[in-house]
């Protein structure tokens, strides 16, 4: 089946401007692909809402046959060249690329309990109870099957709970709701770790940066 999709960028208030003029690059990339059918960009006081309304939008253009898939990819996540054509070969219902926290850790998680995956490769499949949606390509049917079997049309909901090894309640992040939801419709996250996505922060969290933040790489300063 060939793949059309909507390439959905939920945000804050307004788009990262650093992000934005990255992401022109990734623009043009995706839509020369050929799978990019339509872009949307969702501004919301709550990134929560955004990414509710980008699902309601992907759901009622399925619906149509106008799209098979949401690419939702967040304002401040750097895509890397070829990234959707990558993700699109791949015949998984929820596959994305791997980026990292800004205190660069993985964005992959498990359940029963909920642990942090505290390393992920650098190349190849990873399995993970659930991820971020930074990058992800989600299947429009599958966002139809959540929303009818829990009776509502809250895909992303904020999430303040006790995880594993921590002594007190943390917030979460919206993506872990939607996630926890897949894992009891017996879904799991697949993460493309050749997609090796930048995440802009103080300075831009990457796979190189992980590396020599946890001693995977020694840290070689440029002579200028």
């Amino acid at each position: 089946m060939t793949k059309k999709i909507l390439l959905g960028i939920p945000t804050y208030k307004s788009v990262c401007a650093e992000g934005f003029a990255y992401q022109m690059g990734m623009l043009l990339d995706s839509v020369n692909s050929g799978l990019i059918k339509r872009l949307e960009i969702e501004a919301n006081m709550y990134v929560t809402m955004a990414r509710n309304a980008m699902c309601r939008t992907a759901v009622d253009l399925w619906k149509k046959g106008e799209i098979t898939h949401l690419w939702m990819v967040d304002d401040d996540v750097l895509i890397p060249p070829g990234g959707i054509a990558k993700l699109a070969s791949r015949d998984f219902p929820v596959v994305g690329g791997v980026y990292y926290t800004k205190g660069l850790l993985p964005v992959a998680y498990n359940f029963d309990p909920f642990t942090f995956c505290q390393d992920i490769p650098a190349s190849g499949l990873f399995t993970a109870g659930g991820t971020g949606g930074g990058c992800l390509l989600v299947d429009c049917e599958l966002l139809n099957r959540m929303a009818e079997e829990f009776g509502d049309e809250w895909w992303f909901q904020n999430n303040i709970e006790a995880a594993a090894g921590v002594n007190k309640e943390a917030y979460l992040g919206e993506d872990v709701f939607f996630f926890r939801r897949l894992h009891r419709m017996g879904v799991r996250a697949v993460l493309d770790c050749d997609i090796q996505c930048g995440h802009i922060g103080t300075a831009i969290a990457d796979r190189k940066m992980f590396e020599i933040a946890h001693g995977l790489q020694k840290f070689t300063p440029t002579n200028i």
